[in-house]
């Protein structure tokens, strides 16, 4: 009886084992694919039959939606082929291996020439020509957004030094914030059109982020990375190799609320870090050499809602929160320990936008953003500050209170095309408050020649700045443009234009910045293309600059400056 209640057992324990590890086994061998077909302009194509076989039996058939894309979830691993047609383009067959877990696929289908009369070489031409076409601006395949880092920071560092000095970063429009998360981008894009009314700023190019619309299932990822000071080598001047760490995440999750309508997607990510940085200072007790610990923290949260209104209209809300802790900032090379400092700022950022045509020959994209910003200020000591150039540095940082500010961004663009003109015409809006209490230097510095002087207690300057810290403003900016891109013949395309802009603190409000380009391709081949332009631009009066003219007027504040002072009585 004992044994067979022992078998009975046994076996209730292997049945509820394969009860368990069986939809394991399953989920570790499935995967799942996206494919996003484009013609070569790289505009989406609709409705193109996607086919997905194995060993020459068909597996799934499904058409892309009007975003170019179609998914294929929950499928076994292994090779596969892709079979891709659509009206006016060549089919195309692509071999795929798919391993357990989430593959994207961005096929590029070519014109069927049977179907399509074109002059190759004078496409060529008018392909160079056009100022929105791929001769202004390089995109990156999917495949090469995979192999950019998974770090937030990293990531955003990568793209800023592929798109070179002063370029503006905006996700779907949007500028300021976090970067969504590599899985959620479907396409970046770097233009180079520096003399477009449309630009405020001079010379420098955009990156367009554009994410991923709305998706009919649900998946997630989750990442995580360590790092140490394994690998690092001593630093010069310090005594031994420093400790460093970074511990961070990445979550993600995505579906959606309302099938083909309404799409949800969370992001998390944060990290904990410290670095040493080496003190190598000579005081009047001797040589300083040591290492400066300074740890740091950070969690960004992201929720974004993709909602279709209609065929052509897409909205999308967003909400982001953006936190981060440095601590022991401004120690280091001749900076003692009492220098240190630690900063505190929160980010709150609210998005809502909405693109899509109207009528025949009408694109509309508008957006609207209201941000929260507050940052704080705390030194680790309090007291003056001694300066001693190339021997130490001692006594507080004196750097305490913050700065609160909300700021709201209006912009609105509207596209209009007809046969050899495309028109552009929009404006922006951008307005702000301001509130400051940031309190610098004062319990006062002393400033000495060198360490002899030092020694000899002879400062050569006190300063110190006295009364009270507190500002309140507001400033608002606009800018509005028109231009037109003028097709003159295949090989060639005038653009001209004009901004105007205005701001409230800055006199003079008749800016009127005209712009002119002009890009010619002489060679039916398409190999040569020539562009040039010339314009006028206004610069924004920055916010803090200006809030340094109301602090420091002689009333608020001022700055106190004594030559020659006594030491350690200035005023003696």
């Amino acid at each position: 009886m004992r044994i067979e209640s022992l078998h009975s057992r046994a076996i209730s324990v292997f049945i509820g084992l394969l009860l368990i590890v069986g939809p394991c086994l399953a989920q570790a061998t499935q995967a799942s694919l996206e494919v996003v077909v484009k013609d070569p302009t790289g505009a989406l194509i609709n409705k193109a039959q996607v086919q997905l076989i194995r060993n020459g039996k068909s597996q799934s058939l499904n058409s892309t939606n009007q975003r170019g894309e179609v998914r294929f979830n929950k499928v076994p691993a292994g090779s596969y082929q892709l079979r891709i047609e659509a009206v006016g383009f060549k089919a195309q067959d692509v071999e795929i291996d798919l391993a357990a877990g989430q593959h994207q696929k961005e096929v590029t289908l070519e014109i069927d020439p049977i179907k399509v009369d074109v002059d190759v070489e004078e496409e060529a031409q008018v392909r160079n020509t056009n100022p929105n076409g791929a001769a202004f601006s390089n995109v990156l395949t999917a495949e090469q957004i995979a192999q950019l880092p998974d770090d937030p920071d990293e990531f955003e560092n990568a793209i800023n030094q592929l798109a070179g000095p002063g370029a503006q970063i905006r996700v779907n429009g949007f500028r300021g914030g976090k970067l969504p998360p590599k899985s959620q981008i479907r396409e970046i894009r770097f233009r180079m059109n520096p003399y477009a009314a449309e630009n405020h700023d001079a010379g420098f190019g955009f990156v367009d982020i554009t994410t991923k619309p709305g998706v009919n299932s649900w998946h997630g990822s989750l990442n995580f990375g360590f790092r140490d000071e394994a690998m690092n080598g001593r630093q010069v001047f310090a005594p031994f190799r420093g400790p460093e760490q970074q511990r961070r995440f990445g979550l993600s999750l995505e579906g959606p609320l309302w099938k083909n309508h309404t799409s949800l997607f969370l992001n998390a990510d944060g990290s904990l870090f410290f670095d040493a940085r080496p003190i190598f200072a000579t005081t009047p007790n001797g040589t300083v050499s040591d290492l400066a610990f300074r740890p740091s923290r950070r969690l960004n949260l992201d929720a974004r809602i993709e909602h279709v209104l209609t065929k052509t209209h897409t909205a999308r809300l967003q909400f982001q929160r953006n936190a981060g802790l440095q601590n022991n900032l401004g120690v280091g090379d001749f900076d003692l320990s009492s220098r240190g400092y630690s900063q505190d700022q929160t980010e709150y950022i609210a998005r809502l936008g909405d693109s899509g045509v109207f009528g025949k020959n009408f694109f509309n994209e508008a957006r609207l953003q209201a941000r929260w910003v507050m940052t704080e200020a705390r030194s680790v000591s309090l007291g003056r500050t001694i300066l001693v150039p190339g021997a130490f540095n001692d006594g507080s940082a004196q750097r305490s209170g913050g700065r609160r500010q909300f700021d709201i961004e209006l912009a609105d663009n509207v596209d209009y095309a007809l046969e050899k003109h495309g028109l552009r015409f929009g404006g922006q809006l951008e307005a702000g408050g301001y509130r400051s209490n940031e309190r610098t230097n004062p319990f006062g510095t002393f400033q000495f020649a060198d360490l002899d002087a030092f020694e000899a207690g002879l400062p050569t300057q006190f300063t110190q700045r006295i009364g009270d810290p507190i500002v309140k403003y507001r400033q608002y900016q606009f800018g509005w443009y028109v231009q037109d891109d003028f097709r003159v013949r295949k090989n060639l395309t005038l653009s001209y234009g004009v901004r105007h802009e205005f701001q409230n603190h800055v006199p003079g409000k008749f800016n009127i910045a005209p712009r002119f380009g002009w890009v010619w391709s002489p060679l039916k081949s398409g190999r040569v293309t020539l562009r040039g332009g010339a314009g006028i631009f206004y610069d924004w009066f920055a916010a803090q600059v200006y809030e340094q003219t109301l602090r420091v007027d002689g009333q608020r504040q001022r700055d106190l400056i004594v030559a020659n002072p006594s030491f350690p009585d200035p005023f003696s």
